[in-house]
């Protein structure tokens, strides 16, 4: 990510900077990176294409949204979520492991 500081009284003023990407997980990291070390304002940041087409933060995030479901629809998308978790990560390895315990692995 390039960043550029737009305070006229500052040194740094109008020159390109490269800093590492920003994680996505703490505003405060965005922020640190953010802030011209001359002047401690905050610079603007120049996008790159990259950056763009991947945007990282909280992005299609719903807060709250099993909380204040009622309870049979809770229980409804826990049950889905939880056989999906199953079938994807839990049900290839059980059943190697049970083949192999019958002697057939």
């Amino acid at each position: 990510m390039k960043v550029i500081c737009k305070n006229t009284n500052c040194q740094e003023f109008d020159k390109e900077v490269e800093v590492p990407d920003w994680d996505g997980l703490h505003s405060y990291g965005l922020f640190m990176l953010k802030q011209c070390p001359s002047c401690k304002k905050l610079r603007k940041a120049i996008y790159t294409q990259s950056l763009e087409e991947e945007p990282k933060g909280f992005e299609n995030v719903a807060f709250a949204k099993i909380a204040s479901m009622t309870p049979q629809e809770r229980k409804k998308i826990l049950k889905k979520r939880s056989n999906e978790h199953f079938q994807k990560h839990i049900k290839p390895r059980k059943e190697y492991l049970d083949r192999a315990i019958i002697g057939k692995e």
